[in-house]
């Protein structure tokens, strides 16, 4: 299978990503898979950012650079854990309220 970053922008390229990427769209929404997807979604990988820092078994804070989608997550990560933060950057940020309304 080809990855969607192999393609050129041409018309007929960039419908093959779409194709490629409304059939894996199609495949996540199955039956098998809608139950593990109700586990994926950014405040899991908040908490996984946090359980990660704990298990490097230094001081358990949390170090974090983020960009664009990023953003988002590391300010996730931070209203959830605010005592776990060490240092965080976050450069490029994206409006949360447009990420999560689909604007």
């Amino acid at each position: 299978m080809n990855r969607t970053r192999d393609y050129k922008d041409t018309d007929s390229n960039l419908q093959r990503v779409y194709d490629a990427l409304s059939l894996q769209a199609d495949e996540c929404a199955t039956k098998e898979l809608k139950d593990d997807n109700a586990l994926i979604g950014t405040a899991y990988v908040a908490r996984d950012i946090k359980a990660i820092a704990e298990a490097l078994g230094e001081d358990g804070l949390i170090r974090y650079i983020g960009y664009s989608y990023g953003t988002l997550l590391g300010a996730t990560t931070a209203a959830m854990f605010p005592d776990s933060i060490g240092r965080m950057v976050l450069d490029g940020n994206i409006n949360p309220t447009d990420y999560y309304y689909g604007l």
